[in-house]
């Protein structure tokens, strides 16, 4: 957590992806100063909220997924770390086959931390 807290701090991750990445919850006190902390109980709650639904996002129809993109309900780096689908976004479509590899590496590499 605290590597994700220095990521904010140095500008590497904002606020809102460290929540929606790595569900670490960060209150901003003073910018200017790099005066930031942790939120240990609401962390634990948005970590518990990922791990209950991480496999559920990734099993997504990317069709889905795409529409919410167009719609305007999720951002790229949604459809990239929450969904595990990958598009062209010059056409806004998704594309099959990279999606699938994208997903199952993703379901060996990072899901079972997750549980």
């Amino acid at each position: 957590m605290n590597t994700v807290l220095e990521d904010v701090i140095d500008g590497y991750v904002s606020i809102k992806r460290a929540r929606k990445d790595y569900g670490v919850v960060i209150k901003e006190i003073d910018r200017d100063l790099d005066l930031f902390e942790i939120d240990y109980e609401t962390t634990k709650k948005e970590r518990d909220f990922i791990r209950k639904n991480r496999l559920k996002w990734l099993e997504t129809d990317p069709a889905i997924v795409e529409q919410k993109f167009i719609n305007g309900e999720i951002d790229k780096l949604d459809v990239i770390c929450r969904y595990g689908v990958i598009m062209d976004y010059a056409t806004n479509k998704v594309l099959p086959k990279s999606t699938e590899q994208f997903r199952e590496s993703m379901k060996k590499r990072s899901l079972a931390y997750w549980s």
